[in-house]
């Protein structure tokens, strides 16, 4: 039997009371590194859902501004409006007026020149320019009143307000610490970028197809999609008008509602359980898109309408991409007053690009917390009404 003096604890060695103090060295330094990582990271982020809303702005207007390139053969570009503020012509690339604001409420500045445009070193034909969050040099909505321009040793950021070209701005990383005045920064970068070239035209050898307003395409009973496909095709008359017509989604597979006695086609990843309760994981939703293609070589139309089945009787909010041999050529943003029954009233959501050119495929997503169904839609030559 061992003795009570057998479980005495011994006092740490000078061995041990140096590991001990080792490991709390390396404690003090492992947190000192990971703080010193998330002070970088905080030193160059920019307010990551506002630089989200003004690139997706100004990846619209990029879509415009190669629409009307294409519209005019490859012959100009439209110039700001009249007055001192270098802002994007929004009403000849018909765009909304927000397109012309970044999330901040300013305007985003608008350059293009055939020649004189630099970004970051690289030629371009068009720029466009958000100040960011701090502002600085950047132009009210009114267009007359401007922020303080940034420190004239902040040699980037203040190449991105000249007026007079040559224009030599400047693109990269975002450098916006915390704490830190951006007025009194010399090296403060908070600026969003984006530009690009212009393609070159090119004779049209064939005229276009463009299809006649004949087209009205209701889901049911002719589409019935099992197993979440990513992509159907509907041969719809055999090549007399239109031919193969494909459907492709995206962020899920392919899904139908069957609500009533009809159908209508929705969007589904995870939880695509059948039925009316079902229905708000089978809608389409902001993060899925369907795409609706004509893809007989030549065949084009001018303006699509489509059905739309809510999920709850709403006003919703629908994207429209259009796009001619893969290149987006317009992009249009439209309220809908919607009804949860299928099938739909027989007035169509009708909508054409603007500036009017020819396409062949559409892409349809929700805005926001919108949620709806596809429940026909159209394929049209008329660029007025197609309903």
């Amino acid at each position: 039997m061992r003795s009570a003096a057998s479980h005495a604890v011994c006092p740490p060695t000078a061995a041990q009371r140096g590991g001990v103090l080792i490991l709390m060295i390396l404690s003090v330094l492992v947190l000192g590194a990971a703080t010193l990582v998330l002070q970088a990271a905080q030193q160059t982020r920019r307010p990551l859902a506002e630089q989200r809303t003004t690139e997706q702005r100004m990846q619209r207007i990029e879509q415009a501004i190669y629409a009307h390139w294409l519209k005019n053969q490859c012959n100009q570009l439209p110039p700001s409006p009249a007055g001192p503020a270098p802002e994007v012509p929004w009403v000849a690339l018909g765009l909304q007026a927000d397109d012309r604001l970044d999330a901040w409420g300013r305007l985003i500045t608008y350059r293009q020149a055939a020649t004189g445009l630099t970004v970051s070193g690289v030629a371009a034909r068009w720029a466009l320019v958000s100040h960011g969050p701090s502002g600085l040099g950047a132009w009210l909505p009114s267009g007359v009143q401007k922020l303080p321009l940034p420190l004239a040793t902040n040699v980037d950021e203040r190449a991105n307000t000249n007026a007079t070209a040559p224009f030599a701005l400047v693109n990269k990383p975002a450098n916006a610490p915390d704490g830190v005045d951006p007025a009194t920064n010399p090296t403060h970068f908070d600026d969003v970028v984006l530009s690009g070239v212009l393609p070159t035209c090119t004779p049209n050898d064939a005229p276009e197809d463009i299809v006649d307003d004949v087209l009205v395409l209701d889901l049911s009973p002719t589409i019935r999609v099992t197993g979440r496909a990513t992509r159907t095709v509907i041969n719809y008359d055999g090549g007399t008008t239109l031919g193969m017509i494909e459907i492709r989604s995206g962020g899920g597979g392919i899904v139908t509602d069957d609500k009533d006695v009809a159908q209508a086609l929705g969007v589904c990843d995870t939880g695509c359980g059948s039925g009316l309760g079902q229905a708000a994981t089978r809608a389409l939703d902001s993060t899925e898109s369907l795409t609706f293609k004509l893809t007989d070589t030549g065949k084009t139309a001018q303006s699509f309408a489509m059905g739309l089945v809510g999920v709850n009787p709403a006003t919703v909010t629908v994207s429209i991409e259009f796009k001619h041999d893969g290149l987006n050529v317009s992009y249009v943003t439209q309220f809908v007053n919607v009804d949860n029954v299928v099938p739909p009233s027989p007035q169509l959501t009708s909508q054409h690009p603007s500036p009017p050119v020819v396409f062949d495929e559409v892409i349809i997503r929700p805005f926001g917390t919108s949620l709806f169904f596809i429940s026909s839609f159209r394929f049209c030559a008329s660029t007025t009404t197609c309903n």
